[in-house]
């Protein structure tokens, strides 16, 4: 029995080697275990991801397909003209354009400019006027085109057919006085106050009270702008910024404090409610505080006395995205070449450490997401440039050559 395998005694060359065995079968199947565990809980993640986002997908369809404010006549008159899928896509990027605006005449035909190109491509629009009874509220109407067969709303049969498309007007009621006369002046003469500030605060209070979960972004847009709502939320996105941080960007103006100004001006979820909540009469400061005058220095001071600093926006080129002069103007003014007219005229924009480095034709981004001083008519050719849409072979006229060379580079982001 000495040299058989049962009689023999283990030497500790073996013993060794059983323990080492022992110990690595051990961590084997400590490490199988995670694995398995890991790999069941990956599944359960990802069953539960998907089957949340098929419900949130699903309800999406009808939240963000179902715009209330943007709408047609008939039936709820709740659904937007507008559907290429940026609601879904961009689902935590819903922009609210807040216009703020005159019940007048040459105001109303902005509107109805407006609601005919890029105001049927916002979440949500709305036009703020004053008023007498805070929160009274009609819909202003304009019929357009209608969207393609093939769009996600499925129920147009032909693409020349028209369309109704509706927005709201709210009433504001400020204290101060709209129209502002000298001692000695005629009254019939009187023209309007510049007292921009307590409505565009009593305006944001109303909004974040209202509309606070309704979008993401709010933007404010001057009735003279083309805005781009898709180049914004795609920007935002690039940025990785998230509505729930404060943030307040556009072109920033540095010759009276830190201010975002000219076309439009976007804040995050977040900024609109600390802005909200620090005016009027819960402002502490004194730059939140009612005051007579524009609005953007005192938003500016006010956000940077909550912890909001005001952000530019450039592309990755470093080309302007916000444009705060006329289209023309920013195409053809070169600083280090045309000296005395910027001394002269464009100082406060070109100056004051202005950070841009493009000028001239390579001053602005083709993926713009506001251009200035643009009048109706613009409008409708910008948008049928955009869109493809229409004989554009009288367009020529409406914009210097220049301008119409930029036009014909824009990425507008609009599908209808």
């Amino acid at each position: 029995m000495r040299n058989g395998s049962h009689g023999q005694q283990p030497t500790g060359t073996t013993r060794r080697k059983r323990r080492r065995s022992t110990r690595l079968n051990v961590v084997t199947a400590v490490v199988l275990g995670i694995a398995i565990v890991a790999t069941v809980s990956t599944v359960s993640v990802i069953h539960s991801s998907v089957e949340s986002a098929s419900r949130y997908i699903i309800s999406g369809i009808g939240l963000y397909y179902s715009y209330p404010y943007v709408g047609r006549h008939g039936g709820d008159g709740d659904r937007s003209i507008d559907n290429d899928g940026s609601s879904i896509k961009n689902t935590r990027h819903r922009v609210y354009c807040m216009v703020p605006t005159m019940d007048s005449d040459s105001e109303k035909a902005k509107w109805t400019a407006i609601l005919e190109t890029w105001g049927r491509h916002c979440d949500v629009l709305r036009f703020f006027v004053d008023g007498d009874e805070q929160g009274a509220w009609y819909y202003w109407n304009a019929t357009v085109r209608a969207a393609p067969s093939s769009s996600s709303l499925g129920d147009n049969d032909d693409n020349e057919k028209a369309t109704h498309v509706r927005a709201k007007v709210i009433q504001i009621k400020t204290l101060r006085p709209r129209l502002c006369v000298s001692r000695d002046a005629d009254k019939a003469k009187a023209k309007p106050c510049r007292n921009i500030w307590e409505k565009v605060w009593r305006t944001w209070q109303y909004v974040d009270e209202h509309d606070a979960d309704e979008a993401d972004w709010y933007v404010k847009v001057d009735t003279d702008t083309f805005f781009f709502p898709q180049n914004l939320r795609d920007y935002v996105a690039s940025m990785r910024y998230q509505p729930s941080d404060p943030y307040y960007f556009g072109h920033q103006l540095r010759h009276a404090g830190p201010m975002i100004a000219g076309s439009s001006s976007a804040f995050s979820r977040e900024a609109l409610r600390r802005l909200a909540a620090s005016t009027g009469s819960n402002a502490t400061d004194k730059r939140c505080a009612d005051g007579h005058g524009v609005e953007e220095p005192f938003v500016g001071g006010c956000l940077y006395s909550k912890g909001v600093v005001p952000r530019d926006a450039f592309d990755e080129r470093g080309r302007e995205k916000f444009m705060v002069l006329t289209l023309g103007e920013h195409l053809t003014i070169v600083p280090s070449k045309d000296i005395r007219l910027v001394k002269k005229y464009y100082e406060w924009y070109f100056g004051f450490g202005n950070p841009q480095t493009n000028w001239g034709k390579d001053c602005c981004s083709d993926r713009p997401i506001a251009l200035h001083r643009i009048q109706p008519d613009q409008m409708r050719a910008m948008y049928s440039l955009f869109t493809q849409q229409g004989n554009h072979s009288d367009d020529r006229g409406k914009f210097m050559d220049v301008e119409r060379e930029y036009l014909s580079t824009v990425k507008s982001g609009f599908s209808i």
